[in-house]
């Protein structure tokens, strides 16, 4: 699993490759519109 600060940064840049990721994930439902 990776660091909350690795993943916020991640959401920050808004990488399409990591938002499908985040996605699929229960946070990425939460933070869906974050990533876009």
């Amino acid at each position: 699993m990776y660091p909350l600060i690795f993943i916020a940064e991640m959401i920050k840049l808004g990488d399409n490759t990591f938002g499908k990721i985040f996605k699929i994930t229960s946070f990425g439902e939460s933070h869906g519109m974050l990533v876009g």
